[in-house]
Order: structure tokens, then C-alpha cells, then sequence
């Protein structure tokens, strides 16, 4: 809560969220293709690859 204010700065709550275990959308989507959880379609439909 304390990153989150006037000062808000995204960056900082991105590095906050990923030291406290949080995972991009991305790689959790490339992970869970990985382990045979989803197929990279389903992936691909809700995360485009990136321009």
C-alpha cells in the first residue's frame, strides 16, 4: 500500500511485486506450457506475441 500514492511509480511496484514471489504474465504462461498444464495457443490467445 505504501507504493501505491501520489508518487505512484509503476516500476517500483513491478520490482516490489516480483521480489514478494510475483511472476510476469508471460512467463508464468511459458512455464505452465512447459509442464504440460496448458497448450501455447490458449497462451498466445489471451498474451499476443510482443511487436
Amino acid at each position: 500500500r505504501a507504493l501505491v500514492g501520489a508518487d505512484f511509480d509503476c516500476a517500483r511496484l513491478t520490482q516490489q511485486a516480483e521480489r514478494e514471489g510475483m511472476r510476469p504474465l508471460r512467463m508464468a504462461g511459458a512455464s505452465a506450457v512447459a509442464h504440460g498444464i496448458t497448450a501455447l495457443d490458449e497462451v498466445l490467445t489471451v498474451l499476443p506475441l510482443a511487436e
